[in-house]
């Protein structure tokens, strides 16, 4: 009886290994793909500050420190990273959590990216299409009913600079554009009447709503309006399909 055991206890010493080595090829195959991704993630050219330490305005997006976001990199998507948005030069930093080095994440890369709570795409503009301060870039989804409308804005800063006689500053200044995508062609968000000639249809509604709900197309304003109005079109076109 002994000897029967034994030879049970040996028989399964190879189906446990078997096991063994895939669990041991399992854990290495998961640990590579964590791994590849976290080197694709920090391949990019190192960003360096152009950005005096006292300087009073910053280049960035909202924030002059990394905050915690998340983004899709060359096929890779990445939580919880420390971001940040350069958007006087259109470039995406991170750093390996805290370290002092940062990285200018490959634009043509980045699918997409959240930032501050708020959704960055980017967006390939066609040769056709390039114009009105509309370029190949990241920009701000605002609204998006799948591929068939979307309210977009470019954010950007200008910089100047200002040269005294004891310190050298730079001033960035905001300005911000807004896009409406419908059925593939690009609209700038200019006016109310930029507005309504890019929706096109339900005109007279969308009129009538503007004038309801007092909305405003002056640079404030501008994109809140477009944002209910997209809302809006959406609703009538969704009713009118049934």
């Amino acid at each position: 009886m002994m000897a029967l055991g034994n030879r049970a206890a040996a028989q399964a010493l190879p189906a446990d290994s078997s096991l063994l080595a895939e669990a041991v090829q399992y854990v290495r195959q998961h640990y590579s793909g964590k791994l590849g991704a976290s080197i694709a993630l920090y391949n990019g050219p190192q960003y360096l500050s152009y950005v005096p330490p006292t300087n009073p305005t910053h280049p960035f997006f909202i924030d002059a420190k990394e905050v915690m976001g998340n983004v899709e990199y060359d096929g890779y998507y990445f939580a919880d990273v420390p971001l940040l948005y350069d958007i006087r030069y259109d470039v995406l930093v991170t750093s390996n959590y805290g370290d002092a080095t940062k990285f200018a994440l490959v634009g043509e890369k980045v699918s997409r990216f959240t930032i501050n709570g708020r959704h960055f795409v980017r967006v390939v503009v066609p040769d056709t299409a390039a114009s009105n301060n509309l370029r190949t870039g990241f920009y701000e989804l605002l609204f998006a009913n799948n591929d068939k409308l979307q309210v977009l804005a470019r954010r950007t800063k200008l910089s100047q600079k200002i040269v005294g006689r004891e310190v050298t500053r730079i001033d960035f200044r905001n300005v911000d554009s807004y896009y409406l995508l419908k059925n593939g062609t690009y609209h700038p968000i200019t006016s109310k009447s930029s507005v309504l000639a890019a929706f096109g249809d339900y005109r007279q509604e969308l009129k009538n709503y503007i004038k309801e709900h007092n909305l405003k197309f002056n640079s404030q304003g501008r994109a809140i309006a477009a944002f209910h109005l997209a809302v809006y079109y959406t609703g009538l076109a969704k009713a009118s399909a049934r």
